[in-house]
C-alpha cells in the first residue's frame, strides 16, 4: 500500500493512497468463492441442499458488481485507517473520501481529505489577573430571604386607595406607536404587581399613585436591546386604565409559613433555606472564578477550529433549544422549528475553543477526577434530598451519571491548576451583590 500526506491549509490534510489491484484481487476471489458456497440462484438447488459450490461464473454474473463494490468499500476504509496508524494523524472529523482510479486489473486509488485536531500550546496563564470573590450568608441575608419567601406566598386585599410600589393591580393598556396601535401591545384584566419588572422600564412606576377607575397615558420608550426588533428602541405611549388595587398581605414568620414548604416546624426551615443559600453561594462563587479563567484562556489564545467539531456542537445548543423550548422532537421525521446556525456559531465556536485548551491543560498536566473529590460532590448533591444515602447509592450506579461528575471535578482541577500561574486576589462582596451578578444561565 503506498500512502503520501499533503498538507491543504492549516489543519486541513489529504492522504493519497494506492491499494495495489493484486489485493483486490485475492479479496474479490474469496469473496466469490464464499458466494458460490451460500448464494442462491435460479434454476440451482439452496445452498443447504447442494452438494457441490455453484459455478463461478453464473456467481459473477448475478453478483460480480455487488461483490466488488462491497471489497472496494472495504479497501477504502482499510486503507484510510491503515494510513492514520502510519502517518500517526488524528482526525478530527470524518473524512471525504474521492476514488481517483477504480478498474479491474488496476490498482485502486483515492484520496481522503479531513481535518486534523490542531497542535495547541496554552499561553498567557501567568498573565491571567483573577478577582476571586469572597461573600458568605449573614443573618441579614437570611432574613431577607425569608421576607421574599413570605412575599412569594402573599395574599391580596382589595384597597380603596391610590396604587404604591409592590401593590397588585388589575388594569387595561393600549399601546400606540405615533397614534397607531401595534400587535402585542394591548390587553385586558392583567395583574400586575408594582416593582416586579414585568414590563418595560416606567409603565409599572407609572401606574404608582393611580386609583381605581382613572385612566393615565404612559409616554416610554422600549430597550435598545428589545427582543422584538420592530419595537426596539422606539416611542411608544401606553393608555392605561386602573380597574382594582389590591396590597399584599403576607404571613406571619411561623411555623405555618414553614408547612407551606412542607417543613415542621419554622426553625427547621430557616435551617434549610440557609443550607441552600450557602450552596447556592458556593456554587456561583466557583462559577464566577472559572467565567474568569475561561475568559482569560480565550483572551491570550487562538486556536484554528476544525468545522466539524464546531458544527457537532452548534447541532447540540439547537437540540437543547428546542428542547428547552418543549420542540424537541427524537423523531426527525416530527415537525419542530429549523433554527438557523447563525444563533449559535459564536457559542459553538467558544466552546469548542475551550473545551480544545481544556484538553491540552489535562493532558500536560495529567489531570484525573480524583475519587475522593468525586465523592465529596456526590454527597453535596444528595444532600438536598430526604435520604441521601440512597441518592448516593444511585448516583454510583448510574454509569451516565458519573461521568458528568467526574467531568465536573476534571473541570474544576483544570481551573485549580490555572490558578496557580495566575495572577489572584480576593474581593469582598455581599450575597446579593454576588447573586445579582450572576450571568444567565
Amino acid at each position: 500500500m503506498k500512502i503520501s500526506v499533503s498538507l491543504s491549509q492549516g489543519i486541513q490534510r489529504t492522504i493519497d493512497i494506492t491499494v495495489p489491484a493484486e489485493l483486490i484481487e485475492q479479496a474479490y476471489n474469496k469473496r466469490l468463492q464464499e458466494a458460490a458456497r451460500t448464494a442462491t440462484i435460479n434454476g440451482f438447488q439452496p445452498a443447504k441442499s447442494r452438494k457441490s459450490p455453484l459455478p463461478i461464473a453464473k456467481v459473477i454474473e448475478h453478483y460480480g458488481p455487488a461483490i466488488r463494490r462491497e471489497v472496494v468499500s472495504e479497501m477504502l476504509q482499510k486503507g484510510f485507517y491503515e494510513a492514520l496508524t502510519e502517518t500517526k494523524l488524528n482526525p478530527a472529523s470524518m473524512p471525504r473520501v474521492e476514488v481517483v482510479v477504480d478498474q479491474s486489473g488496476a490498482d485502486l486509488q483515492f484520496k481522503a481529505s479531513f481535518e486534523v485536531f490542531p497542535e495547541i500550546e496554552v499561553k498567557g496563564l501567568d498573565q491571567l489577573v483573577i478577582e476571586k470573590p469572597i461573600a458568605s450568608v449573614t443573618d441579614n441575608d437570611l432574613s431577607d430571604m425569608m421576607e421574599t419567601l413570605r412575599k412569594q406566598h402573599a395574599k391580596w386585599d382589595k384597597v380603596e386607595r391610590a396604587a404604591a410600589h409592590e401593590d397588585r393591580v388589575i388594569i387595561d393598556f393600549e399601546g400606540f406607536l405615533q397614534d397607531e396601535k401595534f400587535e402585542g401591545g394591548s390587553a385586558n384584566d392583567v395583574p400586575l404587581v408594582l416593582g416586579s419588572k414585568q414590563m418595560i422600564e416606567g409603565f409599572e412606576s407609572g401606574i404608582e399613585g393611580m386609583k381605581a377607575g382613572e385612566v393615565r397615558e404612559l409616554n416610554l420608550q422600549f430597550p435598545a436591546d428589545y427582543q422584538a426588533e420592530n419595537l426596539a428602541g422606539k416611542a411608544a405611549v401606553f393608555k392605561v386604565t386602573l380597574k382594582e388595587v389590591s396590597a399584599p398581605v403576607l404571613p406571619a414568620l411561623d411555623d405555618e409559613l414553614a408547612k407551606l414548604f412542607n417543613v415542621s416546624d419554622i426553625a427547621k426551615l430557616q435551617k434549610e433555606v440557609r443550607a441552600n443559600m450557602e450552596r447556592e453561594l458556593e456554587f456561583t462563587l466557583k462559577n464566577k472564578v472559572k467565567d474568569q479563567v475561561m475568559d482569560g484562556l480565550m483572551q491570550h489564545n487562538t486556536v484554528e477550529l476544525p468545522s466539524g467539531l464546531v458544527n457537532d456542537e452548534i447541532k447540540r445548543l439547537k437540540e437543547q433549544a428546542l428542547q428547552k423550548m418543549g420542540m424537541w422532537q427524537k423523531n426527525k421525521s416530527a415537525e419542530q422549528p429549523e433554527l438557523p446556525d447563525e444563533l449559535f456559531k459564536d457559542h459553538a465556536n467558544r466552546r469548542v475553543t475551550l473545551g480544545l485548551l481544556m484538553n491540552k491543560v489535562i493532558t500536560q498536566n495529567e489531570i484525573k477526577p480524583d475519587a475522593d473529590k468525586v465523592r465529596a460532590l456526590v454527597e453535596k448533591m444528595a444532600s438536598v434530598y430526604e435520604a441521601p444515602e440512597d441518592v448516593v447509592k444511585q448516583f454510583y450506579a448510574d454509569r451516565e451519571q458519573m461521568t458528568e461528575i467526574e467531568q465536573i471535578v476534571v473541570e474544576e482541577l483544570v481551573v485549580e491548576k490555572i490558578l496557580e500561574s495566575a495572577k489572584v486576589s480576593d474581593k469582598q462582596m455581599s450575597f446579593a451583590d454576588v447573586m445579582q451578578q450572576r450571568k444567565p444561565a
